[in-house]
Order: structure tokens, then C-alpha cells, then sequence
């Protein structure tokens, strides 16, 4: 091979040799964000089987046992013997809260008018168990059987001060949470595998060019030298 035909081979061996590097740098950022992507899925799978719900242990007519049901404002307002807790909400600051104006006018009815409108806390979305539930861990919302006697303040509980009201996981949704990680995992995985194949293809390139390279290099070494000789 002369010096002409050495030099472009070696060139182009150094172009291919490039390329293989561009595409072993793209494969690599793709399977990093293929990890990133899978570690999502886990905590998004994770996060689906562990959701709470707060739930109440309260008087069952039907069964005429205790029962647990999940915790609302209707279940909390409701009278003991009518499957309720027979208790009151109460926002932080110490007002009555209630799902609409017509709860809080029959309510300001019911007390003989010794209540009123100032003492309620109109919240519409407190009929959401998800949006109670985030008040009451928060402890913007609290329970309350009365008023205290001597301070006219409402006796309020958090959630956490009441035995009958204790935390349980939803587990209705977790068949199709693990059905929906198994497959975005083999998807996934299955990309990785390729991904991973392709790179080992890379590498083999790679060390084949760096081969080759090495022995067009010995050949242009040798053109060199031997052109000197001739002058010399």
C-alpha cells in the first residue's frame, strides 16, 4: 500500500472511529435516561401501593356491630346511632365548617339563632374525602364534640387524638398499578437490552479500527522511512 492510499485509509479509518465514539456517547445518554426513566416508575409504583385513606370505626344499623367505613363529612356529622360520629368540624381558628350557605342556615336554625353566620366556615369541597383527608393531616381541620363550658372554645381533637379513626391502604387500584409497572419495566428493559448489544457491537468496532489503525500507521511509518533512506 503507498503512502497516498495509507494516508486515506488511515483517515477514513479515524472518521469511522469518530463516529463509533458520537454513537457510543448517544447510547450511553440514552440508557442513563432509561435508568432515570425506570426509577420513576418505581417510585410512581411504590407511591400507588402506598396510599392511605383515613377510615372510622362507627355504628353499623344494618349489622348492628361497629364498622369501619372511610372517613367523610357526613360520616363525621352524622349521629352515633345514624352510623356517624356525632361530631363537629372545626377549621383552626375555631369556625364550623359546612359543605354549603344551606347546611349553615339550618344549622344557625337548629341553635335557636345562638349561632351565627360568623361562626361557620362555608367549604364546599370538604364533601372530598381526599381534600378533608389533606386538611386534617395538615391540621387545618379538626374535631370537636362541644364547646368547652368555661371558655366557650370548641374542644378540638386532630385525627391523630382520636381512637376511632385510624389510617388504611387503599389497595383497590395496586392489581392495575403492578400491571402497569410490569409493563413499562419490560418495555424498558427490553430497550436497554438492545441498547446494550449495540454498544458491545461498538466496542468490538472499535478495537478492530484501533487495530487496523495501528497497522496503517506502521505502514505509513514505514513509506516515511524508507523515502528518507532513498535521499539519504
Amino acid at each position: 500500500m503507498g503512502f497516498a492510499a495509507s494516508q486515506a485509509r488511515f483517515l477514513s479509518l479515524t472518521s469511522r472511529l469518530l463516529d463509533n465514539e458520537y454513537e457510543a456517547e448517544q447510547i450511553s445518554e440514552e440508557r442513563v435516561q432509561l435508568t432515570n426513566q425506570m426509577n420513576l416508575f418505581s417510585d410512581e409504583y411504590e407511591q400507588a401501593t402506598s396510599n392511605s385513606y383515613l377510615v372510622a370505626n362507627v355504628f353499623d344499623n344494618a349489622t348492628q356491630t361497629n364498622a369501619k367505613v372511610a372517613l367523610s363529612y357526613d360520616v363525621i356529622t352524622k349521629g352515633i346511632l345514624d352510623g356517624g360520629m356525632g361530631m363537629k368540624l372545626i377549621t383552626s381558628s375555631g369556625l364550623m365548617v359546612v359543605p354549603s350557605e344551606e347546611e349553615m342556615f339550618k344549622q344557625i336554625e337548629e341553635s335557636n339563632n345562638t349561632l351565627t353566620i360568623n361562626d361557620f366556615y362555608v367549604f364546599e369541597e370538604v364533601n372530598e374525602t381526599s381534600i378533608l383527608q389533606k386538611n386534617l393531616e395538615e391540621g387545618n381541620f379538626y374535631f370537636s364534640s362541644g364547646k368547652d363550658e368555661d371558655t366557650g372554645e370548641w374542644d378540638k381533637k386532630s385525627y391523630a387524638m382520636l381512637n376511632n379513626v385510624t389510617s388504611a391502604y387503599d389497595t383497590s387500584d395496586d392489581a392495575a398499578a403492578k400491571a402497569k409497572y410490569d409493563k413499562r419495566m419490560r418495555t424498558a428493559e427490553a430497550r436497554d437490552a438492545m441498547l446494550e448489544m449495540r454498544l458491545n457491537k461498538i466496542e468490538t468496532s472499535h478495537k478492530a479500527i484501533e487495530t487496523e489503525m495501528e497497522s496503517v500507521q506502521n505502514v505509513i511509518d514505514k513509506n516515511i522511512e524508507n523515502g528518507f533512506k532513498t535521499f539519504g
